[in-house]
């Protein structure tokens, strides 16, 4: 975080003006820098939809750019499209995707994420599909790394969203696309931009990239740790493998009758398998009364309870209450370790490494479903406590660092993006002499 804002600070003639100032003029877009012009997109690019092939066809031949690389990539390179597509030459060199084009997807479930961007950034050749519409600049007003970013800002982003129609699936034209007005710095200052944001981007990939090692470290020492192929010094017993039913007790809980509204509302959190996808529940979407934990199979679970979801969509992900007292669905599994016979820790890291194992060998008609019975009978093979506690120590301390990383990235992307509204709207200016 601190060497970002250091680069950021370094950048000679980063300043702050209000709108209102002298130096700004209004548009239609509103208040912007005196010096910028505003023009039609279609004025500045020419937009075409993508090929659309024949079932049999995908899987082989050219690289072909699908939505779901526009959502994922700002900058798209041809070594991270993962489709590819049969296609004859006419239809390629139709179809062609250039450095510096831009790219559009123009169907989307939701209104907010329509016409999302993505530029293409590389020289190597690939295609783009019938989802997608190809924004081709017409001239050299425009640098192609700036609008790898333009396009996300909120003037832009306004525009392209309030243009979506369709009320299954909300859908984008070229001519809708055309229409959208487009605020220009002039060239320097577009490259300036793009350099500040080509900082924080290469410093997030880093932090990234980081994060991805720690955890491959991780689940290395996982594999060893939890299946006695690693051991800590002083420690030479041999493990024991038994039935988790003989270590731990269960209970699940229940659904208060949606009938009786006075159920719901109350003080007491309820926790629905949904909401185990955090490690530490400290906050739930629902709660109930005490009339509804009364009369319904609803069940009390203390603070720093050991949560498993059985069914549905978190089959299998393991969680911890960190509330003082809530109550659980039936979808929801608790976990009581029996004293001296298991470290609540070592039982939590097993159940996160082996989720996918347990889900997959139980899986009927592709909806997982786990049971009390079911998870009582699984087999753990596990060292005396004291080695036990050292595992859970040291896993959760990887956790800790991985959790603590991964906060630090995500408030430099917060940063990264306010920092990018400011620059993309010129509200704040740089000096790009």
């Amino acid at each position: 975080m601190s060497n970002l804002s250091k680069h950021i600070d370094n950048i000679e003639g980063l300043s702050h003006e209000a709108l209102l100032n002298e130096g700004h003029k209004k548009t239609k877009l509103g208040w912007i820098p005196k010096e910028w012009k505003v023009k039609k997109l279609g004025n500045l690019f020419s937009f075409r939809n993508g090929v659309n092939a024949r079932k049999e066809d995908y899987g082989q031949g050219i690289k072909f750019v699908n939505v779901m690389d526009v959502f994922e990539n700002t900058f798209i390179s041809h070594d991270n499209i993962i489709g590819s597509v049969q296609l004859s030459e006419k239809q390629i060199k139709k179809n062609l995707v250039k450095k510096g084009d831009v790219l559009f997807n123009r169907t989307s479930e939701t209104q907010d994420e329509i016409g999302m961007s993505a530029l293409y950034d590389d020289d190597k050749e690939a295609v783009f599909g019938g989802f997608v519409i190809r924004g081709r600049p017409k001239n050299s007003k425009l640098n192609h790394q700036y609008n790898g970013y333009s396009f996300q800002s909120e003037l832009i982003r306004k525009q392209i969203i309030s243009k979506g129609q369709g009320a299954v699936r909300v859908n984008i034209g070229q001519t809708d696309l055309e229409k959208v007005l487009f605020p220009i710095p002039p060239l320097p200052e577009q490259k300036k931009i793009a350099e500040i944001l080509s900082i924080w981007n290469q410093g997030i990939e880093t932090l990234e990239q980081l994060i991805a090692k720690k955890e491959e470290l991780k689940r290395g020492l996982m594999q060893g740790l939890l299946s006695s192929k690693k051991r800590f010094p002083g420690f030479e017993g041999e493990w024991e493998e038994v039935k988790l039913g003989k270590l731990i007790t269960t209970f699940s809980g229940g659904t208060p009758s949606r009938g009786k509204p006075e159920y719901y509302n109350g003080s007491i959190p309820w926790i629905k398998s949904g909401e185990l996808n955090t490690k530490r529940i400290f906050s739930t979407e629902e709660f109930i009364s005490k009339d509804g934990l009364k009369n319904s199979s609803a069940k009390l679970v203390k603070e720093n309870t050991l949560l498993l979801a059985i069914y549905g969509a978190t089959a299998g992900v393991i969680s911890v209450n960190m509330m003082e007292e809530a109550t659980i669905n039936q979808a929801v599994l608790a976990l009581i370790p029996k004293s001296n016979k298991i470290d609540q820790g070592f039982l939590e890291q097993w159940f996160s490494f082996n989720k996918d194992r347990i889900v997959h060998t139980f899986t009927q008609g592709g909806q997982p479903n786990l049971s009390a019975k079911i998870v009582k009978s699984l087999k753990i093979k596990c060292p005396d406590l004291e080695e036990q506690k050292k595992i859970s120590k040291l896993l959760f301390s990887f956790s800790d660092e991985i959790e603590v990383m991964k906060k630090t990235t995500n408030a430099c992307k917060n940063e990264k993006k306010g920092l990018m509204q400011l620059l993309l709207t010129g509200k704040t200016r740089v000096n790009a002499d």
